[in-house]
């Protein structure tokens, strides 16, 4: 059947009606604009790259970075630095741990822990006497 005939099972809308709409709900408004954590200012500090990376990694874990984050995680960084680390690394670590946060690194080796300062019984070795009781390489 010939549809401008009138025949068959087409129609036309009416301006008023919208074939995406359904009957008693609003159409979707248009989505805001994601907020660019990578494209941010960042503090002298703070290298672009490292920081990129960071934002890079949230995106691909589905975990975007908003304003409110992208400061707290600067935040977050600068107090690290302050205790002595670098933000490449809490970044980088952060990104190999898939952590969703930026957490204190582990120590780097060579650091002195409470571990590494606890004496222990093996301590004193080369100025101990230990040939007492021994002759000829046998116990006496």
């Amino acid at each position: 059947m010939n549809p401008q005939k009138g025949g068959g099972n087409s129609f036309q809308l009416r301006d008023d009606q919208h074939s995406d709409a359904k009957p008693g709900k609003e159409p979707k408004k248009p989505a805001k604009p994601k907020f660019d954590a990578a494209g941010m200012n960042l503090p002298d500090w703070l290298d672009r790259e490292p920081w990129c990376m960071w934002c890079r990694d949230r995106e691909a874990r589905k975990k975007s970075l908003t304003a409110d984050a992208a400061k707290l995680s600067i935040r977050s960084l600068d107090a690290l630095r302050a205790k002595g680390f670098t933000p490449q690394e809490v970044i980088e670590n952060a990104v190999a741990m898939s952590w969703q946060g930026l957490y204190e690194p582990p120590r780097r080796s060579g650091a002195t822990t409470h571990a590494a300062r606890r004496p222990t019984s093996h301590n004193g070795l080369d100025t101990k006497d230990y040939s007492e009781g021994i002759e000829n390489g046998y116990l006496t």
